[in-house]
């Protein structure tokens, strides 16, 4: 009667991974997202940084308004009055300070029916080392198309499915929102 024996190979461990300089191939930098959803302006505080590391570091300052984009009317009827004053002066503030730094800018407004959903895929396609949440939480209420409670799904959904460091505005703070 035959026995079937195991045959134990003996293998030497695998090296550490390499680390450090000749790590191999590291993807090239990518760029300083600062985002807000409709009706909220950009708090300064979040300008102040996302320029700040945009021009410290080399990288291009991305600076996106996600709005919402109402089916409501038909296609050739949409009439889009733009973002109130206060809201376009935040928007404008932080694309005059990267260029007075020397950073590369690039901004604009998306109209989507699902903003939060455009806003994670604008994250996922650009792939930004940092995303900068700067929507102001004073100048959110239910009043607009952005309350607190929409702001903290907005934080959550992406912390939950972007990849990048996420910074919002209170962070670190005592008191602020969660």
């Amino acid at each position: 009667m035959r026995h079937a024996t195991d045959r134990v190979r003996h293998a030497t461990p695998a090296p550490p991974p390499a680390v450090g300089p000749l790590a191999g191939p590291r993807r090239a930098p990518g760029p300083v997202m600062l985002a807000t959803l409709q009706g909220a302006g950009l708090h300064p505080d979040a300008a102040r940084l996302a320029v700040a590391v945009a021009a410290e570091s080399g990288r291009r300052l991305i600076v996106v308004h996600v709005v919402d984009h109402p089916p409501s009317a038909p296609p050739g009827r949409r009439y889009d009055p733009g973002p109130a004053p206060a809201v376009a002066a935040s928007l404008q503030a932080p694309v005059d300070l990267a260029i007075a730094a020397g950073a590369a800018v690039t901004h604009g407004r998306v109209r989507s029916l699902r903003p939060l959903a455009t806003l994670v895929d604008l994250v996922t396609e650009h792939d930004p080392d940092l995303v900068v949440f700067g929507a102001d939480p004073d100048g959110l209420s239910w009043l607009r198309a952005v309350s607190r409670r929409r702001h903290r799904h907005a934080v959550h959904v992406l912390r939950r499915r972007t990849s990048c460091l996420l910074w919002q505005p209170g962070d670190g703070r005592p008191g602020a929102p969660p």
